[in-house]
């Protein structure tokens, strides 16, 4: 009797290049967090804001961008931060976007939001790196915001008074 070993060897497996993901943020572990208003001083430090980031990129950076009072009809409407987060993959859970610290003038009063947009870079304006395209931004942009009550007096620490409000759209009449 003769015994005749032999070995099936399967073809390899197929490798793709990862699908890029939208990114996703933690607004769970966000620091500060998003369930408080946050009084900020002009003779203070103000806070810097921290969020967990993750996402496939494909290798594709992100960008993040931090605006005070983002999409709304106040005259404040700025960026104070904004940095680049280089390629990862959705398994990297050590990452997260740091914006420097908020500041605000002396002169500057009442409610406002501070505002984090993340998304891949080809997801922004080519003609504005600060600005997302609207039609990339539907699939590739994570948004979440903080509501800050600047300078306010002792008494009204967490009053939200003459918050910002979105910019209107404006509609067509036919």
């Amino acid at each position: 009797m003769f015994i005749v070993t032999s070995c099936i060897v399967a073809d390899p497996p197929q490798y793709t290049n990862p699908v890029q993901t939208q990114p996703q943020l933690n607004g769970y572990l966000a620091s500060p967090s998003l369930l408080q208003v946050l009084p900020v001083y002009a003779n203070a430090p103000g806070p810097t804001f921290t969020v967990p980031v993750r996402s496939e990129d494909g290798g594709e950076e992100l960008a993040a961008v931090f605006w005070e009072d983002y999409g709304t009809a106040s005259t404040s409407s700025r960026v104070f931060s904004s940095q680049y987060e280089a390629a990862s993959t959705y398994d990297d859970v050590d990452r997260s976007i740091t914006s420097t610290p908020f500041s605000v003038g002396a002169l500057d009063t009442g409610c406002h939001t501070v505002t984090l947009l993340v998304a891949h870079i080809s997801s922004f304006s080519s003609a504005n790196t600060q600005k997302l395209d609207p039609q990339k931004a539907k699939t590739d942009a994570a948004i979440i915001t903080w509501w800050v009550n600047v300078n306010p007096s002792q008494d009204q620490l967490t009053t939200l008074s003459n918050c910002p409000t979105q910019t209107p759209t404006q509609t067509a009449t036919q």
